[in-house]
């Protein structure tokens, strides 16, 4: 480490899109000693998404500047913080040195890391290890050893940020061999982490892509909307926003998602398509009057549309996560025709051009009860490389002065894992969220194309492709360091 020469990813603030740059900080080395309950820490794994766009617009609301903010060595122009600074993306991080005996050196911190090879010290706190239940009939195990930055300047970020997975160098215990093919993260080895990022193992790539997406959709299928009304949460921003289990129940109902293509609409829809296969099947002779006593019980939808752009559409079918996918161009009526459906529910992961919202408008009349559920935000249309663009999309048929004839929620993913973890535990909540990811792990969404390159040079280029429109659902951009 002490001979290469780190370079970050700086954006332009205000012009995100258009305007990067890939710095190399010589004068950063050497770097100084470590400060007591820090680890040094340099990214080795890391993906590019849409995602990373929304942490740069919103990023000067919501501190996301700030998780990461620029080093003292940076040279001009950039070095102004009021207009240029750096975002994070999911993946992980090498500790190359450390003064917590929790987490020696050589270990993997999975988590919000920096885009690039300059290391960052961070102070940390260890969390006591959760004690997670193997079985009915087995003795507890050691979860994962979580760690939690405490650095000042990241006091005020939402936890979820602040909070990273360890994978403990072992000297005298640390045999790659019995890890390179265990998909269970709790017990891989940095060992076996080092072996399987060299080989650009899938689990690596599905960690880096996907696992904070499966974290709320797992979340938000399991809690929010639980068929289990002893186990719901509220729903939106505030804890008092009146959600109800019957609020929760998407029993029969028919789910509408937008922006079907995204990670989390995917593994969300897939998550509630499980409840339909969740009892083992009985006897020969089951009357459907069982069958559908069975699927209720799961509070199981009636059916699962995915509302889809033209060109993610043969991505979205072939996820296999949903029962019918329309195109957002369709006439709304036409698309959702009124059954037997109790309720719509609408998830908005993000659609563009406010299709979501021109559709609930259209189909409210035919669903009175219609409950719009605001998961993300849409970060504009692909752009060319001299724009400016930085606005959200926005549509001319849409005003924002008159109230919505239906019911909408916006959500916030920390405030419902701080939730959902007050409800039940943080031991069982690790376990069955450890449990229902060690699934995905294994075989990720179906069509996914993972596309590995090296370098931030690399990661600049992935930037410009997202920027540019070039990046497709069906694939997953993940880069070592």
């Amino acid at each position: 480490m002490a001979d290469e020469i780190p370079t970050i990813h700086i954006l332009n603030k205000l012009y995100y899109q258009s305007q990067q740059a890939v710095v190399a900080l010589p004068s950063a080395l050497p770097y100084p000693p470590l400060a007591s309950s820090s680890l040094r820490i340099r990214t080795r794994v890391l993906s590019l998404s849409i995602n990373n766009f929304t942490y740069a617009l919103l990023g000067p609301m919501l501190g996301w500047y700030n998780i990461h903010p620029l080093p003292a060595s940076t040279p001009a122009p950039y070095k102004d913080s009021s207009k240029y600074g750096r975002i994070g993306a999911w993946g992980y991080t090498e500790v190359m040195e450390s003064t917590v005996a929790a987490v020696p050196a050589g270990s993997y911190l999975w988590g919000y890391v920096p885009l690039g090879t300059l290391a960052e010290d961070v102070e940390v706190e260890v969390q006591p290890p959760v004690m997670q239940k193997r079985s009915q009939d087995k003795d507890q195990e050691q979860g994962d050893v979580v760690v939690v930055v405490t650095s000042p300047h990241r006091r005020k970020v939402l936890s979820m940020y602040n909070r990273y997975v360890v994978y403990r160098h072992d000297p005298n215990n640390d045999d790659s061999s019995n890890n390179n093919n265990n998909n269970n993260t709790t017990t891989s080895t940095a060992t076996a982490i080092t072996a399987a990022i060299a080989r650009h193992a899938p689990e690596i790539a599905h960690d880096a892509i996907l696992r904070v997406m499966h974290s709320f959709a797992f979340c938000l299928a399991s809690f929010a909307f639980s068929p289990d009304s002893t186990r719901v949460v509220d729903l939106g921003v505030r804890d008092d926003d009146g959600w109800t289990a019957v609020d929760a129940d998407l029993t029969d109902a028919t789910v509408l998602i937008f922006a079907p293509g995204s990670k989390a609409a995917v593994l969300f829809a897939t998550l509630l398509s499980q409840r339909r296969h969740k009892n083992p099947q009985q006897g020969q002779g089951q009357v459907q009057e069982q069958e559908d006593e069975r699927r209720n019980d799961n509070g199981c939808p009636g059916r699962i549309i995915g509302a889809s752009s033209e060109s993610s559409r043969a991505f979205v079918v072939g996820t296999q996560a949903y029962d019918t996918v329309v195109l957002t161009s369709d006439d709304p009526l036409s698309a959702v025709p009124r059954d037997d459906s109790k309720s719509l529910v609408i998830f908005d992961f993000g659609g563009r051009f406010n299709a979501a919202t021109l559709w609930a408008l259209a189909l409210e009349p035919r669903y009175p009860d219609l409950l719009y559920v605001d998961v993300g935000i849409s970060v504009g249309e692909p752009i060319n490389s001299n724009s400016t663009k930085t606005l959200t999309d926005s549509s001319p048929e849409l005003t924002h002065y008159h109230p919505l004839p239906y019911r909408s929620v916006p959500l916030n993913a920390d405030t419902l894992r701080r939730r959902a973890v007050q409800r039940v535990g943080e031991a069982t909540y690790c376990a069955e969220e450890a449990a229902s990811w060690a699934k995905f792990r294994r075989v990720g969404i179906r069509g996914l194309e993972m596309v590995w390159g090296e370098g931030v040079d690399d990661v600049a280029r992935g930037w410009d492709r997202i920027a540019r429109g070039e990046y497709v659902p069906s694939q997953g951009l993940v880069y070592k360091l």
